[in-house]
């Protein structure tokens, strides 16, 4: 199953915040046994260096570096090129990374969205869920429920 992960996941689960953290951090780690294949877009790899970084301060980059290698380990950056670009452009979006994100799910098939800004991506043929929704939606639809052991 392939889903795209928004930037605030990563995020959300890089320095624990606490939204949807337990849920987004099952599904990292789900990710990372390859039971979901889990994307980004090429732009959010930036944005998340970006943010990580805390606009790009030198001290953080190597650090953040290392945090990002190990992410994508398992998670994959699609690939997107000139089409996908335009089709971001001429999309309808006010906001071109949610455009982007939206045309590299498209790219890779994903059957969601894991997000915690569904708003963004409300009118969508893919739907877009919270890591909580989409686990709920995984157990609804497919009998399948996931959780972790106490130990």
């Amino acid at each position: 199953m392939n889903l795209l992960v928004d930037t605030n996941i990563i995020v959300d689960v890089l320095r624990k915040r606490p939204y949807d953290y337990e849920a987004s951090r099952l599904l990292l780690a789900l990710g990372s046994l390859h039971e979901f294949e889990l994307w980004v877009s090429p732009s959010q790899l930036g944005d998340l260096f970006y943010i990580l970084t805390a606009g790009g301060k030198r001290h953080l980059a190597g650090p953040v570096g290392e945090e990002l290698s190990d992410i994508l380990s398992f998670v994959r950056v699609c690939s997107f090129g000139h089409d996908e670009a335009l089709s971001a452009l001429s999309c309808g979006f006010d906001d071109l990374e949610d455009a982007l994100v939206y045309q590299a799910a498209r790219a890779v098939k994903a059957e969601a969205i894991i997000t915690r800004n569904q708003k963004d991506f409300a009118r969508l043929s893919i739907p877009a869920l919270s890591s909580a929704e989409f686990f709920e939606w995984l157990s609804a639809a497919k009998g399948v429920h996931y959780a972790e052991a106490a130990l």
